[in-house]
């Protein structure tokens, strides 16, 4: 099992066969508008995560945490159907808007589990307030 790819986009269309369609895929400092209570939302934010190696699994596991601004949140982790005649998984984590504390950089994880194994991908994006 190996991690093939871990972006954060503002949008992500999935096609009936399966191909993504992947929007506004962020590179640089994430623009956050100020909420009332001092928090930071990004209107849209999805992050893609596509593992391989999954050829003949019927079922993965996977859990999502966000770690920053002196703060982790971390979902459940849930099992998710696989296509076994498939080698790849793509794993979508998102909301609209995303709130993160404060300005700063974040730590994405997606931990994907299968039996025994274990993979971690990470990525780090910078929150900043938009101008």
């Amino acid at each position: 099992m190996f991690l093939r790819a871990l972006l954060p986009c503002e949008e992500v269309r999935v096609a009936p066969d399966g191909a993504l369609a992947l929007i506004g895929v962020r590179t640089g400092d994430l623009a956050a508008t100020a909420l009332p209570d001092g928090k930071l939302a990004v209107p849209q934010l999805v992050f893609v995560t596509i593992v391989s190696g999954l050829r003949g699994q019927e079922w993965v596991e996977v859990r999502h945490a966000i770690a920053g601004g002196g703060t982790r949140t971390e979902r459940a982790l849930r099992a998710e159907p696989h296509d076994p005649a498939s080698d790849d998984h793509v794993f979508l984590y998102g909301d609209a808007p995303m709130v993160f504390p404060a300005e700063g950089d974040y730590e994405i994880h997606t931990e994907v589990v299968l039996g025994a194994d274990r993979l971690i991908g990470s990525t780090t994006v910078r929150v900043v307030a938009a101008r």
